[in-house]
């Protein structure tokens, strides 16, 4: 069974505005959307949103930074055979940045989103199916935003986080 990192923004598209209730709103939506591509595509996710309450209160106690979170999001993700990058609202957070840049580098393929409809659904298919026909050119990326992403992928965003 394939397993997929799913990336997604954890604050939402608040940012640094997003209260707590924000943050546990978007996390609950997010793991939803996840749980949702796991009954309908049978793919293990590993989900950030999941642990979210554990991290927040680490991190919120100075026990670890965003920094550190997110290099140890990157180790889990490099376990993964690919990467599932949900940009709610559209929204592409500098956390995701890290995650995408760092697929890309141990040669993951992304798989960008922005709705889990029809449209994606169909995307997704054509992703799959050329992980499973090509996989030695497994470090693409493909989407619905794919000429967003694209642009993330010549810049270190992890060296911008303490």
């Amino acid at each position: 069974m394939l397993s997929a990192y799913f990336s997604h923004p954890i604050r939402g598209s608040k940012v640094a505005n997003a209260t707590t209730a924000d943050i546990e709103e978007n996390c609950k939506h997010c793991s939803e959307v996840a749980r949702q591509i796991e009954q309908e595509t049978g793919i293990k996710l590993y989900i950030p949103a999941a642990h979210d309450e554990v991290i927040n209160m680490a991190y919120n106690h100075g026990h670890i930074t965003e920094r550190g979170i997110l290099e140890a999001d990157c180790r889990i993700l490099a376990k993964r055979d690919f990467v599932l990058a949900y940009a709610r609202d559209g929204h592409v957070s500098r956390g995701m940045k890290v995650e995408i840049e760092h697929a890309l580098a141990v040669e993951k393929s992304v798989f960008l989103f922005g709705r889990w409809d029809e449209g994606a659904i169909a995307a997704f298919k054509h992703f799959y199916l050329s992980l499973s026909n090509h996989p030695l050119h497994r470090h693409h990326i493909n989407g619905l935003y794919g000429g967003v992403a694209s642009g993330l992928i010549a810049h270190n965003y992890l060296t911008e986080i303490e």
